[in-house]
């Protein structure tokens, strides 16, 4: 599973994210936490898949549009 890999670096992804305020970054950790390590969480895969992807095109487009 894509969530179990090495190479997913949920840590990395929430220290970027901690730079835009569109999610409380602190009460996300260990909702990850228990999603990654396959316990209850109120985080689907959907919905982890979409926070990735949002938050990597802010990370593209915020110079774009002066955040």
């Amino acid at each position: 599973s894509w969530r179990r890999s090495p190479a997913f670096d949920v840590a990395g992804w929430l220290e970027g994210a901690r730079a835009y305020p569109y999610r409380a970054v602190d009460a996300l950790t260990p909702q990850l936490a228990a999603w990654r390590a396959g316990r209850r969480s109120p985080l689907d895969d959907d919905e982890v898949w979409r926070l990735l992807n949002f938050s990597r095109w802010l990370e593209l487009m915020a110079p774009r549009l002066a955040l």
